[in-house]
């Protein structure tokens, strides 16, 4: 199958940028639209400050997932989202390319039927995630685990509908 690719921006005065989400889907049947997804990306960049920021978001399937988790962190198996920021989201940047978000859609099924929740809820759930990270929270530490964690369930009630 042939990767989906679309693009969003929106302009603010003047026509400049403020946010852009780019979204490739090399698999069938996402579970939310790419309008959705868009909305979901560029509202959470917003509500954690970042004016101008861009975000690809990749809708994969395991075997892709698999060989990234291998590749990047040395797991031999799949995982339901990786991110990898770019260098120049560390800093303060007027104009952010933040990174890259993975999602296996296959494994966001399998978790929903796990939690007993809907397909929609939990890939909202992922990609927050995913968007934290790429914000530069992370969650080794106890602490930042429960400061991440509590943030992504506070966006994950605001948008999931």
């Amino acid at each position: 199958m042939s990767s989906f690719f679309n693009r969003v921006n929106h302009k603010g005065f003047f026509g400049k940028k403020i946010m852009a989400c780019n979204i490739y889907q090399t698999v069938k049947n996402s579970i939310l639209s790419t309008r959705r997804i868009t909305n979901i990306v560029e509202s959470a960049l917003q509500k954690l400050n970042f004016s101008r920021a861009c975000v690809s978001v990749h809708l994969i399937a395991d075997a892709r997932m698999k060989k990234l988790n291998t590749k990047y962190l040395a797991k031999n198996s799949t995982t339901d989202v990786l991110s990898f920021s770019t260098e120049s989201a560390a800093g303060n940047c007027e104009e952010c390319d933040l990174g890259d978000i993975f999602i296996s859609l296959p494994q966001i099924r399998r978790q929903a039927k796990v939690f007993g929740i809907s397909e929609k809820e939990e890939f909202v759930r992922i990609l927050i995630h995913g968007i934290l990270h790429l914000s530069g929270y992370v969650h080794q530490k106890r602490r930042d685990s429960d400061k991440m964690f509590a943030l992504q369930e506070d966006l994950v009630h605001f948008f999931y509908e």
